[in-house]
């Protein structure tokens, strides 16, 4: 049921673990290369780089009390309501600290650490910090409306991801900021989609959306926003 509940989990990677000291290794990149003749001499080339990244962990509870003459109760199944409102509880707790968690007893979540308008080049001195998102601002005043987001701003976050990881990219926002987008129109055309048919996403710019509740309403610097490939930018551990 916490499949079900968490808005968050089937969008990352999750990997099942046995220790508490588990490390993901993630390759940044760096390796070169080069082009010689069939007997050509062949000069080293510089190494990818790699980052260790340890994901923090905690016990996600939930302690209730019920009576043994409730759970006996031939008119009301008490024990399986209790079950599918600890799972949706914990749903909901997962899917918040996979965005805010400190990382205390808990996740870090992917805004832990504050968006960075640094980006993805290696060749960028300083680099943004490991667990930091890039920051694009969508958006042309702090109000929640229509008019506070900029369709041209949206390609252009699109266009601000690596060409690599756009083609499993989604997009993920709460409702209030999925109003004010699907009001949008460039050339007098709608620029979000919606489904075909039943069971198929509604997209936007031509990938799909996912609501996420816990993100912030629509406005400037805020985390209101996210587009990438979450299961190449996050892990979920159990």
């Amino acid at each position: 049921q916490l499949q079900l509940n968490s808005p968050v989990r089937d969008a990352v990677k999750v990997v099942q673990v046995g220790t508490s000291d588990y490390k993901e290794l993630v390759d940044i990149y760096g390796t070169t290369s080069g082009w010689v003749g069939e007997t050509g001499s062949r000069a080293a080339t510089a190494e990818p780089q790699l980052r260790e990244r340890a994901p923090t962990m905690g016990t996600l509870y939930t302690l209730l009390a019920t009576t043994e003459e409730a759970l006996d109760d031939i008119f009301f199944d008490v024990s399986n309501w209790l079950s599918t409102s600890a799972a949706t509880k914990f749903g909901q707790a997962e899917g918040i600290s996979a965005l805010t968690g400190d990382g205390t007893n808990q996740m870090t979540g992917m805004l832990n650490t504050a968006p960075s308008t640094i980006g993805d080049s290696l060749a960028l001195s300083p680099q943004r910090d490991a667990d930091a998102l890039e920051l694009v601002d969508i958006a042309t005043s702090a109000s929640p409306v229509v008019g506070a987001i900029d369709p041209d701003r949206l390609l252009a976050l699109v266009y601000r991801l690596r060409a690599g990881y756009r083609q499993n990219a989604t997009w993920a926002m709460n409702s209030a900021t999925t109003s004010a987008i699907r009001q949008l129109k460039q050339d007098s055309k709608y620029i979000w989609a919606p489904g075909l048919a039943n069971g198929q996403p509604d997209t936007l710019l031509g990938y799909g959306v996912r609501t996420w509740e816990d993100l912030a309403d629509p406005g400037q610097s805020t985390n209101s926003v996210l587009f990438g490939d979450f299961r190449a930018g996050y892990l979920m551990v159990d």
